[in-house]
C-alpha cells in the first residue's frame, strides 16, 4: 500500500468519518428526517468502513483472524439490538413519566440547554453522560462483583471493532442508567440522543479497531484505539487505566489517563481466570452468577483476575 493511503487510514480516517457522521446527524435534524433511520445508516456505514481499514492497514495481522470468538461478539450486539436498546427505551419512558409526578411537572424537567446550538448541546452531553460512566467502569475494575459482570468485555485475545459490542446486558444496562439517561431525565431532546448514540457508536468501532492509527491530538480528547488498547492489555499495571467510553476528559482530571507512549504492548485479554468461556456469549451470560462453579481456577488473591 502506497505511504500516502497508509497515512491516510492512520491520521485521518477516524476524524473524518467522526466529523461527517455527525454533520450528517445534524443536517437530518434539521430537515427533520427520522433520526433512528439516519443513525442505522451512519451505523452500518461506519462499520464497513472500519472492517476495511482494520484489512488494509492492521496494528496487528493476527488480530484479524477470528479464533472462534466472532460468534460470541455478534451474538452481544444482536442481543444489544433486539433486546436491550428496545427495553431501554420502555424504561426510559416509564421512568421519566413517574420522575415527572414526583417533581410534580407534567411536560419536562426542562434544565437541558435545547436552545443551544446542536454541537454545543453534544458538548455537554458527551462530557456528563461520561461521568457516570467513567465511575461504574472503573469500579468494576476494582470491585469483585462488578468484574465478575465485566469480565466479558475483556475475555477476548485481541481487539478488532467487534470487540467493542462485546458486552454483559447488565453492563450495557448501568452503562445507560449512569451515563445518559439523567440528562434525558433533565430534559435532552431525541435528537441530541441520537446525535450522542452516532457521535459514541463511531468513536466506539474505531476504539477497539485493528488499525494502525496514530492519532496525535486527539488522544487527548477521544478515547482512542491507541489509548484503549492499554486498557485490555493483561498488565495489571496500566490496564486500570483510560476508562473512558467516549472521550477522556475524566481519566485526565482524575489521573487515569495513560498514553503508552515508549512503551510496547504485549498481551491483550484477562490475566485470570484462566477457563473464562472466552467464546461462547451465553456462558458468560451466566458466568457472573455462578463464578466459582462456572469459571474454574479463580486465583485466590481476587485482585489478580482484574485486566
Amino acid at each position: 500500500m502506497i505511504k500516502p493511503f497508509k497515512t491516510f487510514i492512520s491520521s485521518l480516517l477516524f476524524p473524518l468519518t467522526l466529523t461527517l457522521g455527525t454533520s450528517a446527524m445534524i443536517i437530518g435534524a434539521e430537515a427533520a428526517i427520522n433520526p433512528e433511520t439516519i443513525a442505522m445508516i451512519i451505523a452500518v456505514t461506519t462499520i464497513i468502513i472500519v472492517h476495511t481499514a482494520e484489512r488494509l492497514h492492521p496494528f496487528r495481522k493476527e488480530w484479524n483472524k477470528n479464533k472462534g470468538d466472532v460468534k460470541a461478539d455478534l451474538t452481544s450486539l444482536a442481543v444489544i439490538l433486539a433486546a436491550l436498546e428496545p427495553l431501554m427505551k420502555l424504561v426510559t419512558t416509564w421512568a421519566t413519566s413517574v420522575a415527572l409526578i414526583i417533581v410534580g411537572s407534567t411536560y419536562s424537567l426542562s434544565i437541558f440547554p435545547t436552545e443551544w446550538p446542536l454541537l454545543a448541546q453534544l458538548a455537554i452531553f458527551a462530557v456528563f453522560a461520561e461521568f457516570g460512566r467513567y465511575w461504574i467502569h472503573r469500579a468494576s475494575h476494582t470491585q469483585h462483583h462488578l468484574w465478575r459482570v465485566h469480565a466479558s468485555h475483556h475475555s477476548a485475545d485481541r481487539l478488532y471493532q467487534f470487540n467493542g459490542y462485546r458486552i454483559h446486558p447488565i453492563n450495557h444496562l448501568w452503562n445507560y442508567f449512569l451515563g445518559q439517561f439523567p440528562l434525558v431525565l433533565l430534559g435532552a431532546s431525541e435528537e441530541i440522543i441520537m446525535l450522542y448514540f452516532v457521535f459514541s457508536s463511531i468513536t466506539a468501532a474505531f476504539q477497539h479497531s485493528n488499525i494502525d492509527s496514530k492519532n496525535g491530538l486527539l488522544n487527548y480528547i477521544f478515547s482512542t484505539n491507541e489509548l484503549h488498547r492499554w486498557h485490555h492489555t493483561t498488565d495489571k499495571t496500566v490496564g486500570h487505566k483510560n476508562f473512558g467510553s467516549v472521550i477522556v476528559i475524566w481519566d485526565i482530571i482524575f489521573g487515569s489517563y495513560f498514553s503508552g507512549k515508549n512503551n510496547v504492548l504485549d498481551k491483550v485479554g484477562l490475566m485470570s481466570p484462566k477457563n473464562y468461556p472466552i467464546n461462547n456469549f451465553w456462558l458468560q451470560m451466566v458466568a457472573p452468577f455462578c463464578w466459582n462453579r462456572c469459571v474454574t481456577n479463580e486465583p485466590t488473591n481476587k485482585e489478580q483476575i482484574y485486566s
